[in-house]
């Protein structure tokens, strides 16, 4: 996999944008190679710091989402788009610092109004900018697994 896939995979999304390597695993066993799943260790510093970047974005998106009443539901989403490419442990803890990060989002809206900036016509656009971003984001990643050469 070249350094610019391994880089598309890595910003594909919040729960994996992990550079991840899944060899089949009917090739796997035919060809006697053990199945390898990559995660953090794959990854470089600044990759790393893009990644937890990307992390905080989404569960601002996500949190102000929810909020308006418009759930993305990135985190089920996204892990049924990567679990087969990704180290459970590498997904675990963006899992874990994501729900942190929307929850510390969700706690921080002052009472009514959310419910009165979401309700106006202005806020439409900005809702489904946010929901394509996130869309977006789950495509890529999915599309970065299934495209493995070696997967």
């Amino acid at each position: 996999m070249s350094h610019g896939t391994r880089r598309s995979v890595l910003k594909a999304s919040v729960l994996s944008a992990i550079c991840v390597v899944a060899l089949n695993a009917t090739g796997a066993v035919e060809s006697g190679i053990t199945p390898v799943k990559l995660g953090f260790e794959a990854m470089t510093e600044a990759q790393k710091k893009e990644l937890w970047e990307e992390v905080e974005l989404y569960a601002r998106f996500d949190a102000f989402l929810t909020d308006c009443g418009k759930p993305s539901n990135i985190e089920q989403r996204m892990l049924a788009a990567v679990q087969s490419c990704v180290e459970p442990g590498a997904l675990q803890k963006v899992v874990t610092v994501f729900r942190s990060k929307k929850a510390s989002h969700t706690k921080g809206f002052i009472p009514g109004f959310t419910t009165e900036f979401c309700g106006q016509p202005s806020t439409a656009a900005l809702l489904k900018n946010l929901s394509a971003a996130i869309d977006s984001a789950i495509r890529r990643a999915a599309s970065a697994c299934r495209a493995c050469v070696i997967c």
